[in-house]
């Protein structure tokens, strides 16, 4: 069941924020205004920046609150009483995330430039430069190390045509051409003040970024996937879901517990809860022999995979996409050295994997699987036939007059 608890004058919410108070805090945009909205579902304002946009909030451990804005980039705090300060005014025109470390420590990540800055005891420093143009999630742990993606430019939603959105520092013909070419990289800040990289993907933008207690969290676009990263740089897909896009990861309560999912494209709100499932499925490509085949021995390698742990599925057609003329799945094939798919006349072929453990701390490992198969034999096509002129006569010993030559070649498939 869901109820609405705010609705504002203006076009966008891209900020909001659940208070220790049990407060809602809404930012809307495009002309920066913050309110307060109580349990008795009462919006007040309480601050009303210079600013046209809200990107994101925070709370300190003073209960102090923390604002995000653009298009003149600066992070403000919004004390009890309803007194704002700057907190920090950058040469950049957006602050677009922002977190605070268990050392009561603010950490803003800019979206222009890719800096992540600290602010602490109301000093500022800059903790890392990145290569990318966007801060778009921060998280840290309680060891001191502070997890942050920095991703590819993307386009600010503008709220109107009546201004426009631009940058301090606008890149180059020099700065394009040394460009990087990952969309999105996950990286971690140790204690030392040392910057490493986890994650990282040319293909996939990164939006959300969460701590769990034990890994991080990453959400991405525009394939909706959830990865989970160790610190060692292992990461693993924990989903994929059906939105294009993963913006928010919350907690779920204590670590642990599992988290929430904010998602675009199509709008949701999912739950992943924290216990691992008995099994999983995963669908292969489909694979295309480029002729019709005959598929045959099935092969695989895993770890854990005892007592039927792994099983295979295949089924087959003639079509690129799976439709009703393909066949049924098959049987499960269970044993990994003997097993054969046995099945010719068809051209594709996708493949389903069940995984299943009894116990969480030993699933079943895949590291890879063969299918063996053999094309239909077809008669061979001549595609090019060349015969060529000699340019002068070649003689050949002991023959009069001397004979003539012509070059020929072809090419079969």
């Amino acid at each position: 069941k869901s109820d609405k608890v705010f609705q504002g004058e203006q076009l966008d919410v891209y900020a909001m924020l659940a208070a220790a108070n049990g407060d809602v805090i809404v930012g809307t945009s495009p002309n920066g205004r913050v309110f307060r909205v109580g349990r008795d579902g009462k919006a007040a304002e309480i601050f009303r920046p210079d600013e046209k946009f809200i990107w994101d909030l925070a709370e300190d451990r003073d209960g102090n609150l923390l604002c995000a804005t653009g298009n003149t980039g600066a992070v403000y705090s919004i004390g009890k009483g309803g007194t704002a300060e700057t907190l920090l005014s950058a040469e950049d025109s957006h602050i677009i995330s922002l977190h605070v470390t268990g050392d009561n420590a603010v950490l803003a990540g800019s979206g222009d430039r890719g800096i992540l800055y600290e602010i602490k005891n109301r000093k500022v420093r800059v903790l890392f430069d990145a290569p990318l143009e966007e801060i778009k999630g921060i998280a840290s742990d309680g060891d001191g190390n502070v997890y942050f993606a920095a991703v590819k430019n993307v386009p600010a939603p503008q709220a109107g045509k009546e201004f426009e959105i631009g940058t301090a520092f606008p890149r180059g013909p020099a700065a394009d051409a040394e460009a990087v070419r990952e969309k999105s990289i996950l990286y971690r800040l140790r204690p030392d003040g040392v910057v490493e990289t986890l994650w990282s993907s040319t293909e996939e933008l990164v939006y959300a970024v969460h701590y769990d207690g034990q890994a991080v969290v990453i959400g991405t676009g525009n394939s909706g996937r959830v990865y989970r990263v160790e610190r060692s740089g292992a990461f693993a897909q924990v989903c994929e879901v059906e939105s294009a896009q993963v913006f928010r990861i919350v907690g779920a309560g204590a670590p642990g517990k599992g988290y929430f999912l904010v998602c675009n494209n199509t709008a949701a709100v999912l739950r992943v809860e924290a216990g691992v499932n008995p099994s999983g499925t995963y669908f292969s490509e489909v694979f295309d022999a480029r002729i019709q085949s005959r598929f045959g021995r099935l092969s695989w390698n895993a770890a854990n995979a005892g007592a039927g742990a792994v099983s295979f599925s295949v089924r087959l057609g003639n079509s690129d996409v799976p439709d009703r003329s393909w066949t049924d799945w098959s049987a499960p094939f269970t044993d990994p050295e003997n097993s054969s798919v046995n099945a010719g006349g068809y051209r594709f072929l996708q493949v389903k994997i069940v995984l299943s453990s009894t116990a969480a701390a030993a699933p079943p490992l895949l590291s890879g699987y063969r299918i063996h198969y053999l094309t239909d034999n077809l008669k061979p096509e001549i595609g090019a036939l060349r015969v060529q002129k000699p340019s002068e006569r070649k003689p050949v010993a002991d023959t009069t007059p001397p004979r003539k030559y012509l070059h020929v070649s072809w090419e079969a498939s």
